[in-house]
């Protein structure tokens, strides 16, 4: 068991010698004192040698900054410990959904101790977490050699989780439409329609009522002119709706509550496609699709003229990844501006297959050069989904 040493006994001191306040209780009240000369602060005895399990028990009933400050002392003591040991650090930041949590102010912190959080261009990985779920003790911690096995691991139990998660909650989708119209579980099929124009809105959420039928009413619940936002997808989350696009994309964040909450969003060019494909899908008509899945998103913050190569876009990666060879589509103020494909990936001079989240890259895009500082970049993917009203 691990004891105080003299140091940590006097900046405890040092805390809690602070003007006396008087403590009610239901029986009266207990005046508190200070007592310097003999190693008492507050009513709490400290000697050198004292037992971290004793001293926890004493401090029950005193001041959260003092329990916070011997928290903080006991962590820098494991980092001094972990540096001289020469061993990786890996930082689990707890409780971040507790109200006022400040992540960042820790990560300060960390940096005043030459731990620099990745995303701030440091090599120590910090990972921000919360006891509300899953946080159990018992778990295990698992060590892999390499860093890209890790990460690999980690994404594939990420989605494994996700697609447990929305199988016991799921929303309604298009694939699923017809299945659940059979069975009874749907009379309404709540759409909320973007555009990119209002005279576009009003012509698809006129023919999405047209296909109104005696099984299932179509439902828009809410329509307006713009890109997709994350308001839009917690409203179709709240309300069990699809979302639909006319010309208009989701924005970075929109994407990630699409994932997180396992809502069904389609975008179409061309009217005829929208209509024809729910039509289908009311009507179970839908064969095995190729479905496109958004992998990543790069924001471009500069450009580069390189020989052979054109225009470069020298980009951060926000959210996912960003694979070599894949098509991309560019978008300005979340309107599309181009499809192509990646036809370069570059970290510093080094091609690479792909770039993960919160790295920096250089990008050649296949055929285009007209790019603009802020465009965003959003690399996808074509999967086939084989469909079963089973």
């Amino acid at each position: 068991m691990s004891s105080l040493d003299s140091d940590t006994v006097a900046l405890i001191e040092s805390e809690m010698a602070e003007p006396a306040e008087a403590v009610s209780t239901i029986e009266g009240s207990i005046e508190d004192t200070t007592d310097p000369s003999s190693n008492t602060a507050k009513g709490l005895r400290i000697e050198e040698g004292t037992t971290v399990a004793e001293l926890a028990a004493t401090l029950e009933l005193q001041p959260s900054a003092l329990i916070m400050q011997l928290m903080k002392l006991k962590t820098i003591e494991a980092i001094n410990h972990a540096k001289a040991a020469k061993v990786p650090i890996v930082v689990a930041i707890n409780k971040i959904d507790v109200p006022g949590a400040r992540p960042d102010y820790i990560k300060q912190q960390l940096s005043e101790h030459e731990l620099v959080p990745e995303d701030w261009g440091g090599q120590t990985i910090c990972v921000e977490t919360s006891a509300i779920d899953g946080t159990e003790a018992g778990d295990k911690f698992y060590a892999i050699e390499s860093d890209r096995d890790a990460r690999t691991i980690s994404e594939t139990r990420q989605d494994q989780y996700r697609t447990e998660k929305l199988g016991e909650n799921s929303h309604v989708s298009l694939e699923n439409l017809f299945q659940q119209i059979q069975e009874g579980e749907i009379k309404e099929l709540n759409v909320v329609l973007k555009g990119d124009m209002q005279g576009s809105v009003q012509a698809v959420a006129s023919s999405l009522l047209e296909l109104s039928t005696d099984e299932v009413k179509i439902n828009i619940i809410h329509q307006a002119v713009g890109g997709i936002t994350e308001t839009d997808i917690l409203l179709a989350s709240a309300s069990n709706a699809i979302v639909v696009g006319f010309n208009v994309h989701p924005t970075t964040e929109a994407v990630q509550a699409k994932e997180a909450e396992g809502i069904d969003v389609r975008t179409y060019n061309v009217i005829y496609n929208l209509i024809s494909y729910i039509h289908s899908a009311m009507e179970g008509l839908l064969d095995p699709e190729v479905r496109e899945v958004v992998i990543g998103r790069a924001e471009v913050r500069e450009l580069f003229k390189v020989p052979r190569l054109g225009v470069v876009a020298g980009s951060y990666v926000n959210w996912g990844r960003i694979s070599s060879n894949q098509p991309l589509r560019i978008l300005r103020d979340n309107r599309l501006i181009h499809e192509g494909k990646v036809n370069s990936l570059r970290r510093f001079k080094d091609n690479v297959n792909e770039v993960q989240a919160n790295y920096e890259c250089g990008i050649g895009i296949e055929t285009f050069e007209d790019l603009q500082i802020g465009d965003v970049l959003e690399c996808y993917v074509h999967e086939q989904i084989a469909r079963s009203l089973s």
